[in-house]
């Protein structure tokens, strides 16, 4: 019956702290007994590294080691058309061109086998986006570990820009 939950307070220097509390009634229920501890600082830090994948000028995807999109930012949703609601539980390859979904998917495979120190893998391939159209990007997968397991983090760059600068050049 323990309870679990977080608090916002203003402190005495006017700022606020945050606590996580952990409470449970006293067998004979008397009391209740709770531990509380200052998270503060991991909220924080939290909120900056929502700050820097929502500002990112790149598509961010977390997927788990199957391909699924788990998270996405901003940019993410540009590239591929679709709010986050819609491409969480999406499927890589539901964004790949069929000839090049094996390539892709073995490359993003890849990533898991890897030593902390070798460069991650990346493939430059078309990205088919929900209106149908195909952007040229570079995947890059790098391979995150967290308390909730293994993911497989997906560096979106779309190259169309560059695809025509250098067709311009060409000319």
């Amino acid at each position: 019956n323990t309870v679990f939950f977080s608090t916002r307070y203003r402190h005495r220097n006017g700022g606020y702290r945050w606590s996580e509390w952990n409470a449970a009634p006293d067998p004979k229920g008397a009391r209740i007994y709770a531990a509380a501890r200052d998270i503060t600082e991991r909220r924080r830090s939290e909120e900056r590294c929502r700050q820097v994948v929502s500002a990112a000028p790149n598509g961010i995807l977390m997927m788990t080691r199957r391909g699924e999109v788990v998270l996405s930012n901003p940019r993410a949703e540009v590239i591929t058309g679709l709010p986050s609601g819609e491409l969480k539980g999406r499927h890589l390859a539901d964004f790949l061109p069929r000839l090049e979904r094996k390539h892709v998917m073995q490359t993003m495979q890849s990533c898991l086998h890897l030593e902390s120190d070798d460069p991650p893998p990346n493939s430059e391939c078309l990205f088919v986006c929900a209106d149908g159209t195909m952007v040229p990007v570079r995947l890059t997968f790098s391979r995150v570990e967290s308390g909730e397991g293994e993911f497989v983090l997906v560096i979106i760059v779309d190259l169309s820009e560059r695809r025509r600068a250098e067709r311009e050049l060409r000319q």
